[in-house]
This record gives C-alpha cells, sequence and structure tokens, in this order.
C-alpha cells in the first residue's frame, strides 16, 4: 500500500502541485490524483518498486523520474499526461509492457531506453517529439497507421508534425513537406551532411535541439509562421552564417546559436523580450548587433566570448544584463539606459560602460 507519508509533495516553478521524492519501500505505488507532475529523479533508483498506477490529472513525468527502479514491472497511465522527460524510465529492466494515453505529446530522449524486457509498446496518435525514446524507433511508430515514413522523414499524419529525419540517408538539401506544422526536438540533430533546409510558412514550431550540431548547414530562412524555437535549436551549427528569424517571436532561448562560429550577422526581431542564457555564447564571427527596444533581459553568458563584437546598440526599455553576459568581446565602450541593471562581470572591465541621458 502507498503511504502518502513517504511523499514529499511541493509545487513546481509554475505552482502545479508536484511529486518531489519518494522515500518509501512499498513494491506498489498510487499516484494520487492531485498530483500533476512527477518530479526530477522522484523515484530514481528505487529497488523496491514493482508497480505504478496513475489516478490521474497528472500532466508530466520529469527527467529520470522513474530511471532504474529495475523491479518495476507494471506502469498504468492514466488520461491528461502530455509530457514524458528524458531518460524517464530509463533503465527499468523488467518493465515489459506500456500503453501511452491519448494526449501525449513529447516523450524525452531514452526515455525508454534499456528497458531489455520491453516488446509491447502502443502508442497514441498525438506524438509531435519522440526522437531517440526507444530502442527500437522504427518499430514503434510502424505499430500505429497515424505515422509514416515519408522519403526521409518519419512524419505524424495526424498531427502535421516531423518527428525526426533518418540521418543515414545522408541528404544535403531538405524541403520540408508543405502541410507540417511543427519540427520535433532533436528532428535533425547531428545531420552532418545537412546543407540547407527549407520550412514551409505552415511550420509554427521548431523543438529544442532541432538542427543543433548540423555542422554544414550554411543558412536558414525560417518563416514568419514560426512563434517557438525551442531551447539549443541551432547550436554548434558550425559553418551557419545566414539566418532570417521571423518576426513573431518573443523569445530567444537558451542557447540557441551558440557556438555557431560563422555567424557574422543577425537581425533580433523587435517583438523579443528576451534573450535567454548562451544564446550567442561562442559566436567568434559576430561583429555588431542592434538588441530591440522590445528586450527586457539578456541573461547571463548570452554573448559572451563573441571575440569579434565591436558594435551593440541598446535601446531604452532594457531592465537587466545577466552575469557575463558580454564577457569576452571586443567592445571597447556601450550605451546603455540608465536604469538599467548591470550583474556581476556583464562587460569586461576595460569596457567603458556610459549611459543615455534621455
Amino acid at each position: 500500500m502507498t503511504n502518502i507519508a513517504d511523499m514529499v509533495i511541493g509545487q513546481d516553478v509554475f505552482g502545479r502541485k508536484m511529486l518531489k521524492h519518494y522515500d518509501g519501500k512499498s513494491s506498489r505505488v498510487t499516484i494520487p490524483s492531485d498530483i500533476e507532475v512527477i518530479g526530477g529523479g522522484a523515484f530514481q533508483n528505487n529497488e523496491y518498486l514493482e508497480e505504478v498506477f496513475f489516478e490521474g490529472k497528472t500532466k508530466e513525468i520529469a527527467r529520470n523520474a522513474f530511471s532504474k527502479c529495475i523491479n518495476l514491472r507494471v506502469v498504468e497511465f492514466a488520461e491528461g499526461l502530455v509530457n514524458i522527460g528524458k531518460m524517464a524510465f530509463y533503465g527499468c529492466e523488467k518493465l515489459d509492457f506500456i500503453e501511452l494515453p491519448q494526449g501525449v505529446k513529447r516523450i524525452g530522449s531514452e526515455a525508454f531506453c534499456k528497458c531489455m524486457a520491453l516488446e509491447d509498446i502502443i502508442i497514441p496518435d498525438s506524438l509531435i517529439e519522440c526522437y531517440g525514446a526507444f530502442e527500437d524507433m522504427e518499430k514503434v511508430l510502424s505499430s500505429n497507421a497515424a505515422y509514416a515514413k515519408i522519403n526521409d522523414f518519419y512524419i505524424n499524419k495526424t498531427e502535421k508534425a516531423l518527428l525526426y529525419s533518418i540521418k543515414s540517408n545522408g541528404a544535403r538539401n531538405v524541403s520540408i513537406p508543405e502541410y507540417i506544422q511543427s519540427i520535433g526536438s532533436y528532428a535533425f540533430y547531428d545531420c552532418k551532411t545537412l546543407e540547407s533546409i527549407r520550412l514551409p510558412a505552415t511550420v509554427y514550431s521548431i523543438g529544442e535541439s532541432a538542427f543543433e550540431q548540423c555542422s554544414n548547414l550554411k543558412e536558414i530562412v525560417i518563416p514568419d509562421s514560426v512563434y517557438h524555437i525551442g531551447a539549443a535549436a541551432f547550436r554548434a551549427c558550425s559553418s551557419l552564417k545566414t539566418v532570417v528569424m521571423p518576426k513573431e517571436l518573443e523569445s530567444i532561448e537558451d542557447y540557441l546559436f551558440g557556438v555557431c562560429s560563422s555567424l557574422d550577422n543577425i537581425s533580433i526581431p523587435d517583438k523579443v523580450k528576451k534573450i535567454g542564457d548562451d544564446a550567442f555564447f561562442g559566436c567568434s564571427s559576430l561583429t555588431s548587433i542592434d538588441i530591440p527596444a522590445s528586450v527586457k533581459i539578456i541573461d547571463s553568458t548570452a554573448f559572451n566570448s563573441c571575440v569579434s563584437l565591436k558594435h551593440i546598440i541598446f535601446h531604452q526599455g532594457l531592465k537587466e544584463i545577466g552575469f557575463m553576459a558580454f564577457a569576452s568581446c571586443a567592445l571597447e565602450e556601450v550605451i546603455l539606459p540608465k536604469d538599467c541593471v548591470t550583474q556581476e562581470h556583464a562587460f569586461d572591465d576595460y569596457c567603458a560602460i556610459n549611459f543615455m541621458t534621455a
């Protein structure tokens, strides 16, 4: 029997009720119906756990939540689940069957890998991201008619989502089908041969790390239909020189163009409010940039190690510049709004900081 006293319960950053940790030794655990999130590592390495039952309302199972529960045999999910994090059930060696409920959208990489006994997998037709979630992705996806291999891609026909590209085909120039609405996380991750890609105006979302480490990708035009680009989506695209950004984008996420060493010019859309950690870290060819007036926050190390960055224009409205945001750049002077707060080492010591008079 489940003892609620063994559960450490709190809230996540969004105020959702979260099971943070389980300290019990029960072989059978029922997740209370009011728990919305299972926290990262909540049951990790629990050798007593054999059966888990969700009563409902749980929307997210975070990274490593049940990883290496080596005696876990049975998991019964409930309707309402949307996201399963990276390595959530990694190494659950005795788990032999799972049925994911309709409505699950995202399964993180390696979520069900190293589950040696897992043979029977039933997936819903709602998935839009699942790169590397299972040992044999092709076998899993082929069990549901909603998923199809079309040219070089695995696609969810129901959700109009591109799940991932087949790297072994070695495509250099890629055109995404006109009906696709989302590019899944890690969809083109480490596609070394990819040089150019055409995104249709139907796409509204690009997942995290979608094109990360595509080291020969030289340019990309992101259509104005896109309003979300996930963290690290173009990180370490070392040949990427030209990017056209979408007008409706409101946030440049962490690591988005980190270590894009050939990127020498980029226009930040004038609706962007925040530039995330390491967003342009190590963009060593970037020489100048205009931060639009819409930007309120530039996070830590956002432009750190942009060693050629000599000119930058700030505007009224900027409220905060994070730790080492512009350290190791070539800036000799900057002019900031007078009420802008700069965190420690935001600029190099030799960079003169002046303030706007109006």
